[in-house]
């Protein structure tokens, strides 16, 4: 509980200072001040720090998994998922010139989280629940297509309309790669490979997890800071990611993490006292 609370703190954090560069490269008459340029510079700083710390947290909470996992298997693809997550991270914060390295890795993650989430689809094609497998799982790729073509659709306008170089064949895989990911989340709702709790955190952990993926895709093609478009989806990658990595490290937990021990003693203790209605008795 106490690393969910430090999630929600960095996130906080990586948000505001998100937001105040938005504010202040995008204000009317431009940063042209040296206070707006250093205020800006201090800002972006700290936004990618706090970024970055958010992604460790959501590898230690993976290990803190360890015993109380759903099985050894999940929990060995979990903590290397995590671990790629933070290089991953590590390119597109800290190295931006290597967008595409992150990009590749990012691409193995996924490729991780579509076979730990296909989990029970050999089961689920059996004769007594193949015709429901079939049903549901062509209406859930229909639905993951319509909004990535439309996502397509969008960034494809949008860059024409700036004059900027539209989405190429990087983009267009990595998209499919995603697709395939978020399809086969919605799936583990189909399945009974997970408990009907674990699949709805990771149902909805992925679904922040493509979302959040957008963003970043639109922010680069539309230029990121330099850009109001590109700047505005940049801030929106917060938003998606940290529910998305808090909800798939719970996703790996047998159990859900215990309140911390004075938590417990607390209330024991207040279980323990005679009700009254006197102050003080």
């Amino acid at each position: 509980m106490l690393l969910v609370a430090l999630m929600v703190f960095l996130t906080g954090l990586y948000q505001g200072m998100g937001w105040l560069v938005y504010s202040l490269l995008h204000q009317e008459g431009g940063c042209l001040t040296p206070e707006c340029a250093r205020a800006s510079e201090y800002a972006i700083w700290t936004a990618q720090h706090a970024g970055f710390a958010r992604t460790i947290l959501f590898l230690v909470m993976v290990l803190r998994i360890g015993q109380n996992n759903l099985s050894r298997a999940d929990y060995r693809l979990l903590v290397v998922a995590s671990g790629l997550t933070v290089v991953a991270d590590y390119f597109l914060v800290y190295q931006r010139e290597n967008f595409m390295a992150g990009l590749g890795v990012f691409v193995g993650v996924h490729l991780l989280y579509t076979l730990r989430h296909a989990r029970g689809f050999a089961e689920s094609l059996q004769p007594a629940r193949r015709a429901r497998t079939w049903r549901l799982l062509l209406l859930s790729a229909a639905g993951v297509l319509l909004l990535s073509a439309a996502a397509l659709w969008w960034i494809h306008a949008k860059t024409r309309e700036l004059s900027l170089t539209p989405p190429g064949a990087p983009v267009v895989l990595y998209l499919a790669v995603l697709s395939l990911s978020l399809w086969m989340a919605w799936g583990t709702l189909i399945r009974q490979g997970f408990t009907r709790f674990h699949a709805r955190l990771i149902a909805v952990g992925m679904t922040s997890f493509y979302l959040c993926d957008l963003c970043v895709g639109m922010s680069s093609l539309l230029n990121g800071l330099e850009t109001k478009p590109g700047s505005f989806f940049d801030n929106c990658v917060g938003f998606f990611y940290s529910p998305a990595l808090v909800l798939l490290a719970m996703s790996g937990y047998r159990t859900p993490p215990s309140p911390p021990a004075v938590v417990k003693l607390r209330l024991n203790e207040t279980q323990a006292a005679p009700l009254s209605l006197n102050p003080g008795v």
